[in-house]
């Protein structure tokens, strides 16, 4: 699995054309697109919400309640990133050893 991080905040007016690119690869792999929305003043996290809903297969949001920055919000994507490949890793070790 491929996993695309994108770091928003007050990006509403770009972020559907920067999802729809990420949604439009054709790969023979999966993909994730995890998005960190940091607290955005505009309609950044509705926006990436939404996103969400309509590709839940696909699309993570990850949001905080306050601003944090990029390196704090870059941390918390890494985790999540780290937390599924752990969880994928072990599902196809269980997987093998049936």
């Amino acid at each position: 699995m491929v996993s695309v991080e994108m770091i928003t905040y007050n990006h509403g007016p770009y972020l559907a054309e920067a999802i729809e690119g990420v949604i439009a690869q054709k790969t023979d792999f999966p993909i994730e697109l995890v998005i960190g929305e940091d607290c955005s003043t505009d309609n950044t996290r509705d926006i990436a919400l939404d996103y969400q809903r309509r590709y839940p297969h696909l699309i993570r949001v990850i949001y905080s309640d306050r601003n944090v920055g990029r390196e704090q919000m870059s941390q918390e994507l890494l985790m999540h990133v780290v937390v599924n490949l752990s969880r994928s890793v072990r599902e196809m070790i269980i997987g093998l050893s049936r």
